[in-house]
């Protein structure tokens, strides 16, 4: 019973970060995808709302 409880627990605390990594990550490759094409990245291509990402662990 103790085994499901930390199983559970790890599955549920690693879909937390995952999906608290999802707007950073996808603005990023966003930016970086931008910056390919383009060759720069203009000021009103940036995200409306930018999270300052630090590691969570």
């Amino acid at each position: 019973m103790i085994g499901k409880a930390y199983k559970r627990f790890y599955f549920v605390s690693l879909s937390v970060l995952l999906l608290l990594s999802v707007y950073p990550l996808v603005n990023g490759v966003r930016i970086a995808w931008l910056s390919i094409v383009n060759g720069a990245v203009k000021p009103e291509q940036y995200a409306k709302y930018v999270v300052p990402y630090t590691a969570i662990c």
